[in-house]
């Protein structure tokens, strides 16, 4: 069997449990994949030669199959269970699967992707001569009970809220819900054999994106050479958008929150000084521009109003309000916009009493007819949604809808001299939606 999942799914759990669940007269042979035990001469094999009498350093590459099918010669097939495979010597992994595929031993192995030296292994699945299972992460019946078992309860809200910053990763989902500091020590676990390969210069540029969640590759390959990127991309640890707003972020949950576990508050404000100058001079838009406006805020510094505003409408429109409404209160901004938003988010996020409070609370507001049509009609917009159907005639902002019924743009040229009008039958509704029905060119 072959078990593919990401750092923290569980590998180890199902290896550990076929073990215990084997005959006791099967002889069962473990190893596990390092990078120190992969820049030896025979990998995981060395060990186990020495311990039968074999010195590694005089063994040929050639002569090392028939050596190792000899120690393996039993009574029983013997089980050999591979933990960590994609930290296993080529050599090695070579061996191994010439022995599964002669009937020799029976594999059990655990890797995070197929990719070399796995795909060695990979080829024995795709003969038929190996079960390949993915693990995938838990579901919300899972977390629940997982919740349970330490003591809590949590409603929908919060488990599917859990589920997506996890997805599913059961070691991410720990940490989410008990809320255990790790210790220097104990962060030494699975999360970092992802990282033991990752040259220093990476390591500083991950922990750049895992404490915004998300940076521009542009600014990124400003701070560092592009082949540092590309590497790390090829081994699944980033991941990079297409398109003109690129943007690179940790592919696994566990592993950056394992990286923002490790880097110690002075190193963090360190790593915002470097790339905040970077920043400053990249459009940043959608995952950055959220990530970039929370790491600054929990540092104190003062965000720009605009800057604020664009990361709280893109947490609302992925459905993450409670981050939205973090963000937003600690802007401290009395603009009116921003209120609109924390509105929008309270009421996303089930809490209508206070997103109506808001509401009349800038309705109320003497300075409310001064506001762009744009905010009036989203404010309209807002308190028709907040309002019971059954009891319309309680609406306060029906002279926005009368006030926008004038053409939203007076007849102006164009950088080309094209003259352009808006037709009288175009209107900006108080639902927030602009229908344009009919344009005349001349």
């Amino acid at each position: 069997m072959l078990v593919i999942g990401a750092s923290g799914m569980g590998k180890t759990t199902i290896i550990n449990g076929v073990a215990a669940n084997l005959d006791p007269d099967v002889p069962v042979f473990r190893f596990r994949g390092s990078n120190l035990i992969a820049t030896r001469k025979l990998g995981i094999f060395e060990v186990l030669l020495s311990c039968e009498g074999e010195q590694a350093d005089e063994i040929a590459s050639g002569a090392a199959l028939s050596i190792m099918s000899r120690i393996f010669e039993r009574e029983h097939s013997p089980v050999v269970l591979i933990d960590n495979a994609d930290r296993v010597d080529e050599h090695s992994l070579s061996i191994v699967a010439q022995l599964a595929a002669a009937g020799r031993i029976r594999l059990v192995a655990a890797a995070e992707t197929i990719r070399p030296p796995v795909d060695l292994l990979a080829a024995l699945w795709t003969a038929g001569k190996m079960v390949r299972t993915d693990l995938e992460g838990l579901d919300e019946t899972a977390i629940a009970a997982i919740a349970r078992e330490t003591g809590g309860e949590l409603d929908d809200r919060t488990i599917a809220d859990y589920r997506r910053k996890s997805q599913g990763n059961p070691r991410m989902l720990r940490k989410l819900i008990v809320g255990a500091a790790s210790s220097a020590s104990s962060r030494r676990g699975a999360d970092h054999r992802a990282l033991w390969n990752v040259l220093p210069e990476q390591k500083r540029i991950l922990e750049m994106i895992a404490m915004a969640g998300a940076l521009p590759y542009e600014a990124l390959r400003n701070l560092c050479e592009p082949e540092l990127l590309d590497n790390l991309a090829e081994r699944g640890i980033i991941s990079i958008t297409r398109g003109r707003h690129a943007e690179v972020v940790v592919v696994e949950p566990a592993v950056a929150q394992s990286l923002r576990d490790g880097v110690q508050p002075s190193h963090s404000l360190q790593l915002l000084r470097d790339i905040t100058p970077v920043l400053e001079t990249t459009p940043l838009v959608g995952a950055a521009l959220f990530g970039q406006v929370r790491w600054t805020q929990n540092w104190g510094v003062p965000v720009d109003e605009v800057k604020v505003l664009g990361a709280a409408m893109w947490a609302n429109e992925r459905g993450d309000y409670t981050a939205a409404i973090e963000l937003l209160r600690d802007s401290n901004s009395e603009d009116p916009e921003i209120y609109l938003e924390l509105a929008r988010a309270e009421r996303g996020r089930g809490d209508a009493v206070e997103a109506e409070h808001i509401v009349d609370r800038l309705i109320s507001s003497p300075q409310v007819g001064e506001g762009s049509d744009r905010y009036l009609s989203r404010l309209a917009c807002l308190e028709l949604r907040l309002t019971d159907p059954r009891e319309s005639r309680t609406l306060r902002t029906e002279w926005i809808r009368e006030r926008l019924r004038s053409p939203v743009w007076p007849a102006a040229r164009n950088v080309r001299g094209v003259r352009t009008e808006s037709h009288p039958r175009h209107r900006v509704h108080a639902d927030g939606l602009r229908r344009c029905r009919h344009w005349s060119l001349r």
